[in-house]
């Protein structure tokens, strides 16, 4: 096209410009992460926990925030964790490369005690060994339907991390039997990939978390809805339709709260709309009884 004819039709710049301008906002928004921070009150905190900070990093799949994910681990650094967990569908089924996760583990684990669970793209992958593997290497540990104790200045918290499955399994069983036997005076905190399952069963395969009480569940698999109403909700998610109620932030339930993590990466749906990557920020404060 000669220089004369864009002179002559001022809207062919206007709209090389707008396409510009529209694929840098478009990497913006699956590229520039967010952290968001919630203040969590529970009468069970004890004294030992007061303003114990959890960093949440949920379903990475595998993507990548500069070199060796360096933009990521800064954000997690500058959050000053004492506490770091992965919910869940860090890698991908389709996409197997667990040297990707290596460096990003080993560092986590340098900068905090470090736990991670299993989500539907983990499971789908079926290596489970390998990601064992992995979680050992780096000094991660991988809660698969298991209970342990963390420890801070004197006072404990029970902390339970629960495989993603569709249908209920005897092991989970026992772990949700465990958690439900926890003294009543003992912070429980859960994670879980699915959000769903800490108020619906499923039709009755899986679990609901609220029949064996928490204090703080943590959650991700929902992609903050992929694409986003600003100041609103998830506008779609496969499987689960249009506008679900719960695709991010913090909701009560009973006398538990549940935080979902909006995510880091992408799965089917390529690209994040008025939805960027998220690193979560939880504080425990004690709060007294109401």
């Amino acid at each position: 096209m000669k220089i004369g004819t864009w002179r002559q039709r001022p809207w062919l710049w206007a709209a090389a410009a707008g396409t510009v301008l529209f694929g840098v906002w478009l990497y913006d928004q699956n590229n520039t992460i967010e952290v968001t921070e919630y203040a969590v009150g529970s009468p069970r905190v004890p004294a030992g926990f007061e303003a114990f900070r959890i960093v949440q990093l949920s379903d990475l799949h595998n993507a990548s925030f500069g070199p060796d994910n360096r933009r990521l681990l800064e954000k997690v650094a500058a959050a000053r964790p004492d506490l770091i967990v992965l919910t869940g569908d860090m890698s991908s089924w389709n996409s197997r490369d667990t040297a990707l996760l290596e460096n990003l583990y080993r560092e986590l684990a340098g900068m905090a005690p470090t736990y991670c669970i299993l989500g539907n793209h983990e499971v789908k992958y079926g290596e489970l060994e390998e990601l064992q593997q992995l979680a050992a290497r780096t000094g991660t540990h991988l809660l698969r339907n298991e209970l342990v104790e963390i420890e801070r200045h004197g006072d404990r918290m029970v902390l339970l991390g629960l495989d993603d499955v569709l249908e209920m399994k005897p092991e989970m069983t026992a772990a949700l039997e465990r958690l439900a036997q926890t003294p009543p005076e003992q912070m429980r905190v859960v994670l879980t990939h699915r959000p769903h399952t800490v108020y619906d069963d499923e039709e009755g395969r899986t679990f609901k978390l609220v029949d064996y009480g928490f204090d703080l569940a943590l959650a991700g698999h929902m992609h903050g809805g992929q694409w986003r109403i600003p100041y609103w909700r998830g506008f779609l998610v496969p499987r689960y339709g249009f506008f679900p109620k719960y695709t991010g932030g913090v909701h009560a339930f009973d006398d538990g709260w549940l935080v979902i993590s909006r995510g880091l990466g992408n799965g089917l749906v390529p690209q994040r709309l008025f939805n960027r990557p998220e690193v979560v920020v939880v504080t425990l404060h004690h709060e007294a009884e109401k």
